[in-house]
């Protein structure tokens, strides 16, 4: 039984972006809450490290090397969860990309590249997490990791991300409506 707040034993978590950063205290979060973590990411030494350092705490995790804007991964980091454990029943999607590159410079491969991983990239994961968790017909959460860039300008050469990030925040408004009937919790954070 688990002393934390929040008590999530027995439930199955995929996490975006998972390695390092925001995506690996997340990791740490829910992991010491009983959860069992599904860490994705492009960087698969990042992901070998994280993975032991947390077995080492006793959480129970799984990593699977995915690039959430390339749409075979995702489909493929999906069929895993389901092989592995049924339909999952939170997933944070985190992975993000930036530059600091003023809107005048900006290449369409930066923009491609940023709106892929910060924004279309959530878009394929919230996908194929609703088509497990919807024919299972079981409640389920999606945290979408936005940024107050989302919200605010903030200069310096953020321009893509800050638009991705917008997109997330009207992204994550219109899952919560669409998908509110069928107990599919939709929110998102802003760091």
């Amino acid at each position: 039984m688990s002393t934390n707040i929040f008590d999530l034993t027995g439930k199955v978590v995929v996490i975006t972006g998972a390695a390092g950063g925001i995506g690996m205290a997340i990791c740490r979060q829910l992991g010491s809450s009983g959860a069992t973590i599904v860490m994705s990411d492009i960087d698969e030494v990042g992901l070998d490290r994280s993975k032991k350092e947390l077995e080492s705490k006793g959480i129970t995790c799984k990593t699977y090397k995915s690039n959430t804007s390339v749409e075979s991964d995702v489909i493929d980091l999906f069929k895993f969860v389901s092989k592995e454990f049924g339909a999952p029943d939170i997933l944070v999607n985190n992975a993000a990309q930036g530059i600091h590159t003023p809107p005048q410079d900006t290449s369409l491969d930066e923009w491609n590249r940023v709106l892929g991983t910060s924004l279309t990239g959530y878009f394929l994961n919230a996908r194929e997490f609703s088509k497990l968790v919807l024919a299972a017909k079981k409640p389920a959460a999606i945290v979408n990791i936005s940024s107050i860039a989302g919200s605010s300008a903030i200069g310096r050469g953020n321009f893509a991300y800050s638009t991705a990030k917008g997109g997330v925040n009207q992204f994550t408004k219109e899952l919560a409506i669409e998908w509110a009937k069928s107990g599919i919790r939709v929110n998102a954070i802003q760091p």
